[in-house]
């Protein structure tokens, strides 16, 4: 039966942010990913440019990224693992040259992470101007997250006007108090890759299989081929 194959999402990462706290957890973490029928895991800590000087934080990725493949060296059964990072928007985002490095490896789309707050014309703008300035496609992460800050449509029709794509959490598709609203969402086309968000192997962990046998149990498997062929062409360019 299809899957989903795609997590696009996680905090898998050893020791990077307040998902995985070792390398262990790290390598469970993608074998449950792996019996899910994840066959792609995109690894995005989040970076914080209030927090970090980005020259940092790619340094501290760089080395956990060493640590988790020097782990999954010559042990088979793990998903195909590519780095990026969940990128929090601020002011002036269009504009920075760091931009480019936390892209989502071998791509030309990089994760944003919008506030909590309604997000005003000019924070739409900026996202859009994103892709114009330079030339990247923009993933903004976990819409579901904002959907009680909207409190109506309005704003959800301003981001589907936007050259972007939109990712929901896989358990926006199993609380029973959001399910639906995520069934309509990806009927109506406002959403177009999942992610786990996992952090853990406890509170938050990789949990896509449910969701992929959800989403075909209630609108088929046409709609795992959808989300799947909007996460080939983010990955193949």
């Amino acid at each position: 039966m299809m899957n989903v194959s795609v997590d696009f999402h996680t905090h898998i990462l050893p020791c990077m942010d307040d998902g995985s706290a070792s390398t262990a957890m790290s390598l469970e973490m993608l074998e449950r990913e792996a019996a899910q029928g994840i066959e792609t895991v995109v690894l995005t800590p989040h970076f914080y440019p209030h927090r970090e000087r980005p020259e940092s934080f790619l340094k501290r990725r760089e080395e956990s990224v060493a640590l988790l493949r020097d782990a999954m060296d010559g042990r088979k059964g793990f998903p195909n693992i590519i780095v990026g990072a969940e990128v929090h928007y601020f002011e002036g985002i269009s504009d920075c040259d760091y931009l480019q490095q936390l892209k989502i490896e071998d791509t030309d789309t990089v994760m944003i992470e919008m506030p909590l707050t309604n997000w005003s014309k000019r924070m739409l703008s900026e996202l859009c101007d994103i892709g114009q300035k330079q030339n990247l496609t923009q993933i903004v992460a976990h819409i579901d997250r904002y959907i009680g800050v909207f409190r109506s449509c309005v704003q959800m029709d301003d981001l589907a006007e936007l050259p972007v794509y939109v990712q929901a959490s896989s358990d926006f598709f199993t609380r029973l108090a959001t399910k639906k609203k995520a069934l309509r969402m990806l009927r109506d086309g406002m959403m177009h890759v999942l992610g786990s968000d996992c952090h853990n192997l406890t509170s938050r962990p990789p949990n896509m299989g449910n969701t992929s046998e959800f989403i075909k149990h209630r609108l088929g498997s046409e709609a795992i081929e959808y989300i799947n062929s909007f996460e080939n062409k983010i990955l193949n360019k």
